[in-house]
């Protein structure tokens, strides 16, 4: 009978918990307090927690999780509505604030003590419209920040960047020998994004796909095939992949001999 009483008080608190918008709310926590210098960087979303509540409800969860809950975010949905209509004018705001950013107002940051400014700095100057060879300057200087996390983020926006990050490829190239394997594999997937001299980038991937790291291995399979799909040096690479022990290099390497040209 106590296991019943607190089964019950269990799923109560759940509900309740449930009943309260937590999808909105978090959200809104999550923009205001990321950054320890202010809200940039991370975009505040329009309806963002009823968006949340919907995705889960549906099962098509973000990367948190929020699916193998989705059937109790359902009550959350109707209050997340609620206070997604009265954070409305601010969210509007926001939006239309963002659109006055220049990369002047980020750019110094970058030369931040703080990484986390940095880091957010990086983040927002792929995300700008207008940009300049100065942002392009910026984040390839930032590809040599001693925080991984910058120099992760940087890799990101220069590949964001795209064909205007050209002037960076030396730099990005000089990633894949990064001490750590979330960069080299953010630098693989950059250098099938920016564009560069394909001489250069080809010989460099190619390199990688020998990375004792199989997410760097995996990454530099798929810019391969976007870079130079098509040269016979390439193919052979790939099919090489084929017997790679992990499982994703291998399909990725399937799926890029079945789609280079």
């Amino acid at each position: 009978m106590k296991a019943t009483g607190l089964a019950l008080a269990a799923v109560i608190c759940s509900l309740l918990l449930a009943l309260s918008g937590c999808a909105t709310t978090a959200i809104q926590v999550g923009y205001w307090t990321d950054d320890p210098r202010g809200p940039f960087g991370k975009p505040i979303y329009v309806f963002g927690g009823t968006i949340t509540d919907a995705s889960a409800v549906v099962g098509s969860a973000s990367a948190e999780g929020e699916g193998t809950i989705g059937a109790l975010l359902i009550f959350d949905l109707p209050f997340s509505l609620v206070a997604d209509v009265v954070l409305l004018p601010l969210c509007i705001y926001e939006q239309i604030e963002r659109t006055t950013w220049k990369e002047a107002d980020f750019i110094p940051r970058l030369d931040d003590s703080d990484p986390e400014v940095r880091r957010k700095a990086a983040a927002a100057l792929g995300g700008l419209d207008g940009t300049s060879h100065a942002t392009v300057e910026a984040l390839t200087k930032a590809l040599g920040d001693a925080d991984a996390r910058v120099r992760y983020t940087a890799l990101s926006s220069l590949g964001e960047l795209g064909p205007r990050s050209a002037s960076a490829g030396p730099a990005i190239v000089e990633r894949l020998r990064d001490p750590d394997s979330e960069v080299r594999a953010r630098a693989a997937t950059a250098l099938g994004e920016v564009g560069f001299d394909s001489s250069l980038v080809i010989p460099a991937l190619i390199d990688a796909l020998h990375d004792p790291a199989g997410g760097v291995r995996c990454h530099a399979v798929q810019s391969l095939a976007k870079v130079g799909g098509g040269a016979q040096s390439v193919r052979a690479a790939l099919q090489g992949m084929l017997d790679d022990p992990l499982e994703s290099v291998r399909d990725a390497a399937r799926e890029a001999l079945a789609t280079a040209r």
